[in-house]
């Protein structure tokens, strides 16, 4: 019998977000938003309705509370939305589009590990198939291991096969993991321009939401005089460019570079592995797999 696969937080998300946009272009009123969500058996819209009733904060802060990254950057978006009047629809809608090329990042990266994956079980198991060879040709591999200088064999070559394993299951892990959404600065300050802010009083609004929220994935030296949110808003005042259209560039550069960072990361965990192959598993097949084959020849002649 087949389960349905748990959605993740992002998928969660991103499916919350188009609802609310959709109801809020359908006309419903924003502060209805939530318990309409919540009727309609959206788990995580009924426990924000909880936990703000019981705590008696605002949805934003119980987004907060949830700790995910994406819980928190939603907060932040309702925040910016919230406070300066930008059309709350069109912040949804420019989150969900983030979170989506977040999942395009993640299944296109899962393509490319999928062939480190597979090679790295099927190495994995050349031990446990050197032992099947060697039963085929007549020998008995299991008992040599079982026996004498055997017990020391088959506990260093597990002990290496184990932390081999472990070694590329953590390098494997920390690539998958690798989550982030670039540009939401950019996008953020959109939105809040978006209220008809001024760009200074916008700009301090984001800041501020982006440290109340404490989001994971956005970097308040953007907003330095070094940083890309400020280029582009000199860039878009003096050249004449409407400051939205030159964030909107600039976050979609910075998410085409870290779109190219990732998949980078990704194609070098092929090589990455070799390391704990060639320190731990190989050592590992010939202690597990080889030496007990060859002692039992040597047993067999003598």
């Amino acid at each position: 019998m087949f389960t349905r696969k748990k959605p993740t937080e992002y998928q969660q998300a991103k499916t919350l977000l188009q609802r609310q946009s959709l109801l809020l272009r359908g006309g419903l009123p924003s502060a209805k938003i939530w318990s309409t969500l919540a009727g309609e058996g959206h788990r995580v819209a009924q426990r924000l309705e909880m936990a703000a009733a019981k705590t008696n904060t605002s949805v934003e802060d119980a987004l907060t509370a949830l700790q995910h990254p994406v819980w928190r950057l939603y907060a932040a978006v309702l925040t910016v939305a919230k406070t300066s009047g930008a059309p709350l629809a069109l912040a949804c809608e420019r989150l969900a589009g983030a979170l989506q090329e977040l999942e395009t990042i993640r299944q296109k990266r899962g393509v490319l590990l999928a062939g480190p994956k597979i090679s790295t079980t099927i190495i994995c198991s050349l031990p446990i198939f050197a032992i099947g060879i060697g039963y085929l040709m007549g020998f008995d591999p299991v008992r040599v291991l079982t026996t004498g200088f055997g017990v020391l064999l088959a506990a260093a070559g597990l002990t290496l096969l184990t932390i081999g394993a472990l070694w590329i299951r953590v390098l494997i892990k920390r690539v998958e993991q690798a989550e982030i959404i670039a540009g939401i600065e950019c996008e953020l300050l959109i939105i809040a321009l978006g209220g008809g802010k001024p760009i200074s009083e916008a700009v301090r609004l984001v800041v501020d939401s982006l440290d109340k929220t404490e989001t994971a994935w956005c970097d308040l030296k953007q907003f330095t005089r070094e940083g890309e949110v400020t280029k582009a808003l000199n860039t878009a005042v003096l050249v004449g460019t409407p400051v939205s259209q030159m964030l909107l560039e600039t976050a979609h550069s910075q998410r085409q570079e870290v779109q190219a960072k990732l998949a980078k990361q990704a194609e070098k965990l092929g090589v990455k592995v070799l390391l704990p192959m060639s320190c731990c598993v190989l050592p590992a097949f010939m202690l597990l797999g080889v030496v007990p084959v060859l002692m039992s020849i040597i047993g067999e002649m003598f």
